[in-house]
């Protein structure tokens, strides 16, 4: 789910590293650069472009799409617009020293460095160690299938669902899912679904209220099997924020029939604070605890995938014994948009044939029909990246395959993950269906594999 924009300047040199490297290694059939912008370098790297873009030390160009920035000093940016007498303003001028960072502040419309429709930019990086990106971070790749058919029709218990969550156990495939006290469902073929109540009696645990002020109910759950338990992870927050938490929850067995049937809170195993809110028992994060995912690695480590629009998405490895982040707590970033205007959040990784996948869901849950999501992925041979797309771009430098987009009554595709049935995959996800006026519903369509290794919603 989109919910927290703000605080995220520690993350901000990182991703510029990681870009300037990728700008200076990339082929240009490989670039990684938006399709309206450009990305500047100095000293400068190998001419590369992808549509109007360019990789250079100086651009200037006329804009059609909202775009931002970020970058590291020494550069300058101005950009110019024609206000409604004809009449030329600046809309911002920014001179940077060096080593200076300079970011988006919000991604809210009133951020004072966004880029609009028509503007003129003239920008340009003025000495070592400058680098500036420009572009609109949500602008589509040309990488995978953009239009996957729409997901069929489901039967029973389906409606509302948000960032579900799909296992099996013992002949039952259950659904968690976004709301108070978690919900779950069963089905027995993954089309007829059942209410098989909540996780917990309340709208949240206990410590929810006193921990994250002004929650309202449980978001994002993912249940995995290690050590022998169940390992229900989950998340609380509020809208637009932040300061979140990250909780676990165990049981024998899902099955509530079942005699052993108990589920055990162990609260918060990871918390995060914005920049602007912080608290005394909570120092501000360069990540944002929520959408947590486990992976099991070959070996049989866990490692637990979280996070959203600060710093992007994340991982850390897991102690299996007791379920919670190896200490020290050094979670790695795996993947982020260049400038954050849209999200990635969200993520499921699996692991394949000697690849970690990474999916992630980017752009604007939460607007019903007008919601924006998809589902895009990258591959790496290792839990901590780097993650690649097919066409070498890195994920951290906003590069991802396209797996699933909005298609007919399908809006908005995101929340998603994969279960494996028999021989073969399905990818689950949430999607705004508008023949039920922008509901959120649950959506399953088979997942195949190309032969090179990349996944495709059928």
């Amino acid at each position: 789910m989109i919910r927290a924009r703000l605080g995220r300047c520690h993350a901000a040199v990182l991703v510029a590293v990681v870009v300037i490297a990728a700008a200076a290694t990339l082929r240009p059939a490989t670039a990684a650069v938006p399709p309206e912008g450009c990305i500047l370098v100095f000293p400068q790297g190998p001419t590369a472009g992808v549509g109007n873009a360019a990789v250079g030390t100086a651009c200037s160009y006329n804009a059609t799409q909202v775009a931002s920035f970020v970058g590291t000093g020494p550069f300058h940016i101005r950009d110019t617009y024609r206000d409604s007498r004809g009449v030329t303003e600046v809309r911002f001028d920014v001179t940077a020293s060096a080593g200076q960072v300079v970011e988006p502040l919000s991604g809210l419309p009133f951020e004072p460095h966004q880029v609009g429709v028509g503007d003129h930019v003239d920008a340009a990086v003025t000495g070592p160690g400058g680098f500036l990106a420009v572009g609109n971070p949500g602008a589509p790749p040309s990488s995978g299938p953009h239009t996957p058919p729409p997901a069929p029709k489901l039967q029973g218990d389906v409606t509302p669902v948000h960032d579900p969550a799909i296992t099996f156990s013992g002949g039952w495939y259950y659904l968690f899912t976004t709301g108070p006290g978690i919900p779950m469902r069963r089905s027995r073929d993954l089309v007829h679904w059942e209410a098989d109540g909540t996780v917990f009696d309340g709208a949240m645990p206990s410590w929810a209220p006193r921990v994250i002020p002004g929650a309202q109910d449980v978001w994002a759950p993912d249940a995995s099997f290690f050590d022998g338990t169940w390992h229900l992870y989950y998340a609380i927050s509020t809208f637009g924020s932040s300061r979140s938490a990250i909780g676990l929850a165990t049981n024998l067995t899902l099955d509530r029939r079942n005699p052993a049937y108990a589920w055990h809170d162990h609260g918060p195993i990871i918390q995060s604070c914005a920049v602007i809110d912080p608290s005394p028992s909570c120092p501000p994060t360069a990540y944002n605890a929520i959408d947590p995912n486990v992976v099991i690695g070959p070996d049989g480590t866990p490692h637990l995938e979280f996070g959203s629009f600060t710093g992007g998405l994340m991982v850390a490895t897991l102690d299996a014994a007791t379920g919670r982040p190896v200490q020290p707590f050094a979670p790695v970033p795996l993947a982020a948009n260049v400038q954050e205007y849209t999200a990635v959040e969200g993520g499921y990784m699996i692991y394949r044939d000697g690849w970690y996948y990474l999916f992630g869901s980017y752009d604007y849950c939460c607007q019903g029909t007008n919601s924006t999501y998809d589902v895009r992925v990258g591959r790496s041979r290792s839990v901590d990246g780097p993650f690649v797309d097919d066409l070498g771009i890195p994920m951290l430098a906003g590069g991802g395959r396209y797996v699933l987009t909005a298609n007919g009554d399908m809006r908005g595709p995101g929340g998603e993950g994969v279960v494996h049935v028999g021989r073969t995959d399905e990818i689950f996800f949430h999607y705004y269906d508008a023949s039920d006026g922008g509901t959120p519903t649950l959506g399953i369509l088979p997942l195949r594999w190309t032969s090179d290794g990349w996944p495709q919603a059928r």
